[in-house]
């Protein structure tokens, strides 16, 4: 059973890969009317991830997370909005 250990809000020392991201983008790539995919919020985050390459730069906020699964442990950061795109439209596999 996968536990949330810690859930902070961080600032980026170094630039980061957005673990949400590549769930957007194969999302986001898979359907060929794009636009109308999500709402304008949306769709502007994912093209400031775009154009970051759908990483999280240095110096922004970004969402950190600590999991464990018995003996595993493995930390989950990302683009609070890319997150929260993946939880709206169920873009996660399941567990």
């Amino acid at each position: 059973m996968v536990r949330l250990i810690a859930n902070r809000h961080r600032r980026a020392r170094k630039d980061y890969r957005c673990s949400s991201c590549e769930y957007v983008r194969d999302y986001y790539e898979g359907h060929s009317d794009r636009v109308k995919l999500f709402t304008n919020e949306e769709w502007l985050a994912v093209m400031q991830a775009r154009a970051n390459n759908w990483t999280i730069r240095k110096g922004d906020t970004y969402l950190y997370q600590f999991l464990t699964d018995g003996s595993d442990t493995w930390s989950f950061k990302c683009i609070e909005a890319m997150h929260n795109i993946c939880l709206t439209y169920k873009l996660y596999p399941e567990e």
